[in-house]
């Protein structure tokens, strides 16, 4: 487990206050070797223009699931997966 891959899958909607935090708080509480997919879905708030930004800044990955539910959402992330170890997380870190 210490050298293997970990992909982690951040459902999001219309969740950019906490979102935010919980990129921070990811980034700066492991040393693992993880790459990250975010799922957004449906976001009026300024949620897409946030991970549009995101994309060009960083290694994340963004899928848009405009229209599927968060089990829908998820899967779609899941089959992108490249590590060898999945988390999926709440994009609501509270710390």
């Amino acid at each position: 487990m210490p050298n293997d891959k970990v992909t982690i899958i951040l459902p999001t909607r219309n969740n950019i206050r906490f979102l935010k935090h919980t990129l921070e708080t990811l980034r700066n509480s492991t040393s693992i070797d993880y790459d990250m997919i975010i799922v957004e879905s449906d976001s009026i708030d300024g949620t897409k223009e946030f991970l549009n930004y995101l994309t060009k800044v960083t290694n994340i990955k963004v899928i848009n699931a405009d229209g599927k539910n968060s089990i829908q959402a998820t899967n779609m992330a899941i089959k992108e997966c490249k590590g060898d170890v999945l988390l999926i997380q709440d994009d609501m870190v509270f710390t």
